[in-house]
């Protein structure tokens, strides 16, 4: 299809569209000539000159001033390209020509082989039929005569037994092949002096994967609340879905998750420490029958935002709110009396202390009069005089 470059807007109507492609689209024109890294086979665009490796090769936009880098000139299109392998020599002079260049200075790099219509430096989105073998070459620098001994971890790891790739030889390549079962996904860390490289990949046969797809569960999260929901994960920018976290003193039992056998995922949340500064924190690699407590343990440090990852699937993000309930009066005075009076006034920490809620929770949060109800039972247990217990705030 070709579009008249004389105009500004389009519309484009496609037929049974999800609603997060509606809406109004824009884009720079024209575009910049896009940037290539990767063999002399095959390269992948990037956006910026960024954690390179001695040893790529480069594909840049062609210019009086990059005839110094050598190489070769290539066509592409109405489009000319200076083709040239970047080692420290060339590094330095692209520097000084483009700026903006970082080389990584690590000892390895992995890149898949087989299967053969793979993206060679896609590795955490590799899909694989069953069955069939998945090579992948680890390739150490050939700059500094280094040999790593490469560790492999396959995650999750109980044991956190991992596979050492013997060396071979500086700049000689290693090679790392395993399998895949339909629907299975295998993840690993390459791993040297502090260097991880990540690799996912999954079990897919397009021709099963029809055959199969009423089968497969969809990848998401069941959330149990007034009623069944589900949220599946996706990508892009996607507006958090609020979530209530458990009524204090109740044990959180409302996530279950969904998606082929064998899925990890990563959790990283945003809390309030006890100072008021925005904290992050994250847990990895965590299985499935794990996630309910994982979760609840996220929820009880007082995250207000969660994120959870499911690598190539997708994401999914929630925002959190208090939930406290009180049974009594009565009860207050118990948990009064079970924590102790406070030294003054009954500070707003001391009423989170008692509704057993997180530090960073507001008291706008909580159920309508709760505060009130805090105070009075404080005013009730010290006029029955039967509490010696004195509340400490640093305990």
């Amino acid at each position: 299809m070709l579009l008249n470059p004389a105009q500004t807007t389009f519309q484009v109507h496609i037929r049974n569209a999800p609603p997060s492609l509606d809406g109004t689209w824009r884009a720079e024109w024209p575009p910049e000539s896009p940037k290539f890294v990767g063999t002399d086979r095959l390269a992948e665009v990037r956006d910026n000159l960024g954690r390179l490796t001695v040893g790529d090769d480069l594909y840049l936009p062609d210019a009086p001033n990059l005839a110094a880098l050598g190489g070769e000139t290539l066509r592409l299109g109405m489009l000319s390209y200076r083709h040239f392998e970047l080692t420290e020599s060339t590094a330095e002079k692209l520097e000084l020509t483009v700026g903006g260049v970082a080389i990584d200075t690590k000892a390895f790099r992995v890149s898949v082989i087989l299967p053969a219509l793979s993206d060679p430096n896609d590795l955490t989105n590799l899909r694989a039929p069953p069955g069939s073998p998945v090579v992948l070459h680890v390739i150490p620098s050939k700059e500094g005569g280094l040999d790593p001994l490469v560790d492999v971890l396959e995650l999750p790891s109980t044991k956190h037994t991992a596979t050492p790739i013997p060396p071979t030889g500086a700049g000689v390549v290693r090679e790392w092949t395993f399998s895949l079962e339909q629907g299975q996904l295998r993840r690993f860390d390459f791993y040297w002096s502090g260097r991880h490289v990540p690799v996912q990949a999954f079990g897919n046969d397009p021709a099963k994967e029809r055959q199969e797809a009423l089968r497969v569960p969809p990848v998401g999260l069941w959330i149990y609340e007034n009623a069944p929901a589900f949220l599946p994960a996706s990508f892009g920018s996607l507006d958090p879905t609020p979530v209530r976290r458990a009524p204090a003193g109740q044990t959180d039992q409302r996530w279950k998750l969904s998606g082929p056998d064998g899925m990890v995922l990563n959790l990283s949340y945003e809390f309030l420490d006890e100072s008021g500064q925005l904290t992050r924190g994250e847990r990895h690699n965590i299985e499935g029958t794990d996630f309910p407590r994982a979760m609840e343990g996220v929820l009880r440090r007082g995250a207000s935002q969660v994120t959870i990852d499911f690598g190539l699937f997708g994401i999914i993000r929630l925002s959190c709110r208090a939930a406290a309930t009180i049974a009594s009066q009565d009860e207050l005075q118990a948990r009064v009396r079970a924590l102790g009076l406070p030294v003054g006034h009954t500070t707003r920490r001391y009423i989170r202390a008692i509704l057993n809620v997180p530090h960073s929770t507001a008291l706008s949060e909580l159920p309508g009069g709760t505060k009130g109800r805090v105070r009075r039972a404080v005013l009730d247990v010290r006029k029955a005089g039967d509490c010696e217990k004195v509340w400490n705030a640093d305990s």
